[in-house]
This record gives C-alpha cells, structure tokens and sequence, in this order.
C-alpha cells in the first residue's frame, strides 16, 4: 500500500513539475507584458539632484524579480521615451536602473548627459518576445532612425553601428566628443555575457514636431499591441485554470487505476 501511494506521488509530482518547466518561461511574458500594458506613467521634465550614475551591465529578470515587482507599490515617472520604429521598440525613459522600471521600460546609464552634445546611454532588458521592451533591438539595421523625448526636448538620430561586445566593454558608454545615443541590452533572454550596442548619430534636419509626430505615430500602433497583450495574458491565465484541471484529473485517475 505504501509504495502505490510512494508511486502515485511519483506520478503526480513529475506531471507537475514538467508542467511547471513548460508553462515558466510563458508565465514571466504573460505577467511582464501584463504589467508594462497596465502600468500608468506620468511623465517629468525634470531630473532630481541625487540621482546617481551607473556604470553596470544590467542581466535579464528572473521569474523572482517580476513576482517582486508586484509586491512594490512604485511610482512611475519618466522623464521621455525612446522610439525605435524598424523594430518596433516604443518605451518609456526612467531616469533610475530600477528593477521595477526597467520592467515596463528602459533607463538612462548617466541622466545629467546633454543629448546635444554627449553620448546618451539607455539600457533595456531582452525577452523572449520580442515585441516588448529592447527584444528586438538586435534586428535593426544601419541608418533606421531613433526618436528621442527626453526632458520635454526632442532629438532625431540615425543608426551607424549594430555591434556583439563583451559585458566587460564598457568604454561603449563612454563619451566621444560627438552627440550620439547608445542603445544597450542582452543578446538574448537568459543570463549572457553578452551584449547587443546600438549606436546613432543626431541629425538635425528634423523639426520638433516631426519628431513628436514620429512618436505620437508610434503610440497609436503600441495601443494596438496593448490590446493583443492583454488577451494573451487573458488565455494564459485560461491555460493556467486548464492545467490545474488536468493536474487534479491526472491525479484522480493516477488513485483510480493504480
């Protein structure tokens, strides 16, 4: 009797956990892209005086990282957005590396940075889908264009270099005497070494309002994907109560026929 119910356990903890292993990678998408889609930003124009600058390669979230995201109460405020149109990318600029900003959007590396004259550093994280946050940011290509709103001001820039660094090349961060803007994150959606760099150069044959025309063109199309997000976390949770069923049937017939 003892070992069917050692067995029966057996049974029932396998089917669980590689449920588990399946159904994981799905379950941090669903609740990111959930949380970005659902989360309210106001937006600031001006930079706080203690913030500080950093100088670290960011790693993708773990599973751990979104649940805690949840539990925080954050204030949202950024301080532009950034909008890449080739690939897709429209995110919020934070002017904090926080965990829970970097979770709806993408953060500056050196805040106090002047856009006209500095290299602008923004870091993003990599998920598996590549429609949220910088997943796609591999794909661009040379000469797409990037549109910046940063602190109430707009900045044109054009794609001149797509490179595969080392996480220990951080001079891509560094000043070169020119206005530019990097755009930096993981060459995939798991812990790596590696990091994708995009670089682009600012033009000025763009108007203020050409750009935020750009911009504000971009939000319409994202308003599209919010809604697509929001039913595919809607048939998560549906693939969620789908699973449980199984589990508990699974575990009623295990009792049954063995």
């Amino acid at each position: 009797m003892k070992k069917k119910i050692a067995f029966q356990f057996i049974v029932v903890l396998l089917f669980f956990l590689g449920t588990l292993l399946v159904l994981l990678p799905f379950l941090k998408t669903a609740l990111i892209s959930y949380q970005i889609e659902t989360t309210v930003i106001h937006q600031t124009n001006s930079i706080p005086n203690n913030i500080e600058e950093k100088r670290e390669w960011i790693q993708p979230p773990t599973l751990g990282d979104v649940l805690k995201s949840f539990t925080v109460d954050s204030n949202f405020s950024s301080v532009g957005r950034v909008v890449v149109p080739e690939v897709e990318i429209n995110t919020p600029v934070f002017n904090e590396l926080t965990n829970e900003n970097l979770l709806v959007g993408s953060g500056v590396m050196f805040p106090d940075r002047d856009p006209e004259k500095e290299n602008m550093v923004l870091v993003g994280h990599h998920l598996s889908d590549k429609g949220l946050l910088f997943g796609s940011l591999s794909t661009v290509k040379i000469g797409s264009p990037i549109y910046l709103e940063y602190l109430n001001n707009y900045y044109y820039y054009v794609i001149d270099e797509v490179i595969n660094v080392k996480d220990t090349a951080v001079e891509v961060m560094d000043n070169r005497g020119k206005a530019e803007i990097t755009l930096i994150t993981c060459d995939k959606p798991s812990y790596t070494d590696r990091r994708v760099v995009v670089k682009g150069h600012l033009m000025d044959n763009k108007t203020d309002m050409q750009i935020h025309k750009q911009i504000e063109t971009a939000q319409t199309k994202r308003i599209g994907y919010q809604k697509k997000s929001l039913v595919f976390f809607n048939e998560f949770k549906l693939i969620i109560l789908i699973t449980v069923f199984v589990l508990f049937l699974s575990t009623y017939m295990v009792r049954k026929f063995i």
